[in-house]
């Protein structure tokens, strides 16, 4: 998955990330702790890997 993502990202056509919700699990039963830790894990790896060019955000 890793390599595919490095591909896309290389290619120039695509952003792609990678990112594993298994941090989720130790939340258990908590849903929203769960969620927060899906969002914080999706924020940190688009962080890492989508180039800073693509780091726009609308304006309102």
């Amino acid at each position: 998955m890793l390599a595919l993502r490095d591909y896309l990202n290389h290619e120039g056509r695509y952003v792609a990330i990678y990112m594993n919700v298994e941090t989720a699990q130790t939340a258990r039963s908590d849903v929203g702790r769960g969620i927060k830790a899906i969002i914080s894990e999706f924020a940190f790896q688009a962080d890492l890997t989508i180039p800073e060019e693509y780091h726009q955000y609308p304006q309102r």
